[in-house]
């Protein structure tokens, strides 16, 4: 999947995301603190859940398109717009689904209004409207491959590293026993577990792969000799992951190792073991990044040969002036209203030296202010 164009609009706040295209390979949200960033990677978050099956929880009308490509020769768009509606179940509000529609290849797949529902082109039962029709009609041949491509997407935007230390599910058995259920890396990419679960069951499944990411994660801590996870067995779900660095005697712990050490695996984890085309959001890049970890680490998103898309959120002058300007996506807003720009819209980008100094004057980066835009 890669994610051509979004807009959100959120009447509870007054929040409105105008319709913003994406780069296909890397783009680096960047703006004053406050001005919605974060907010625009929980919008996509939403529409992804939703997508895949979630029921969204609003007592406000909320509406998105989504335009994005399956593949290379299947182009889609997909809207959507809830609104509150008294329920039977005590009283409560129940948000619905008063208009979606769904079209791929100019051809209109299904659309349905307040009252009636049709799917290419024909009236059919007034289906549940609390669950998007890409959900409640997955098994349709003309779906069936977005339903999948949304049910793969990560749902979540972490930031928060030491959240990898506990898996989200407790293993009953040592990883070499769980990891005959997966011939490859490939099936292991498809697996809808946590990054820090497929990163422990890499360690079993496919050591080649496992040594692609410890060698990259090598040179950038170069008095690390070796990582490790331990497959002898798991204790309340809990995965112990070891590094050896060199002259030191014993291993040390997951628990032990710096935050920046931690992340970078990850980041690299991530970019080895998400599924094929995946549209992947990380928020506040530069958490417990240091220096010398950031060039790695992008320059390996940039360099995948994965087919991935990234969006992600900084502050950090160290990364935004080393990620090529042409990536960058400035996040301005006026109230409620809130736009995302292309560097060359400013001019910026003509001289990669000068190209951070030439944002830094811009009042919609410094303020996150439109008023001049």
């Amino acid at each position: 999947m890669k994610l051509i164009k979004f807009s959100f609009e959120n009447n509870h706040t007054d929040w409105k995301l105008t319709e913003t295209s994406f780069h296909p390979r890397l783009n680096l949200l960047v703006g004053a603190s406050g001005v919605g960033k974060t907010k625009i990677l929980n919008a996509l978050k939403t529409a992804i859940s939703v997508a895949s099956g979630t029921r969204f929880n609003t007592l406000f009308e909320t509406e998105w398109t989504l335009e994005f490509e399956l593949n290379k020769d299947i182009y889609c768009e997909w809207k959507i717009k809830f609104a509150p509606q008294k329920g039977d179940r005590n009283g409560s509000e129940m948000p619905l689904i008063i208009n979606e529609l769904l079209v791929i290849n100019k051809e209109v797949i299904f659309e349905r209004n307040k009252e009636d529902t049709f799917f290419k082109g024909k009236l059919t039962l007034n289906l549940n409207r609390e669950e998007s029709l890409i959900s409640v009609l997955n098994e349709e041949n003309a779906v069936k491959d977005i339903y999948n491509v949304f049910q793969k997407q990560p749902h979540s935007i972490e930031s928060n590293i030491r959240d990898y230390n506990q898996t989200s599910e407790l293993f009953t058995k040592t990883l070499n026993e769980l990891a005959r259920n997966y011939g490859n890396v490939n099936e292991l990419r498809e697996y809808n577990q946590s990054l820090w679960v497929k990163l422990a069951l890499l360690y079993s499944i496919d050591f080649k792969v496992f040594n692609q990411i410890k060698n990259t994660f090598i040179e950038i801590f170069p008095t690390i000799e070796d990582i490790k996870f331990d497959v002898a067995k798991l204790s309340n779900g809990i995965t112990l992951f070891y590094i050896k660095e060199r002259g030191v005697k014993n291993w040390i712990s997951q628990y032990d190792i710096s935050a920046g050490m931690f992340k970078t695996f990850i980041e690299l984890g991530r970019i080895y073991l998400s599924p094929d085309n995946s549209l992947i959001l990380i928020d506040e890049f530069e958490n417990s990044l240091g220096v010398n970890c950031i060039d790695a680490v992008t320059e390996s998103m940039l360099n995948s040969n994965r087919n991935n898309q990234f969006i992600v959120t900084s502050h950090h002058p160290y990364i935004i002036n080393n990620i090529p300007v042409k990536n960058w996506k400035i996040v301005g807003r006026e109230g409620g209203l809130v736009h995302i720009h292309n560097a060359d819209e400013f001019g910026i980008g003509k001289s990669r030296l000068s190209a951070f100094m030439e944002l830094q004057q811009l009042d919609v980066f410094l303020t996150g202010s439109e008023s001049i835009v």
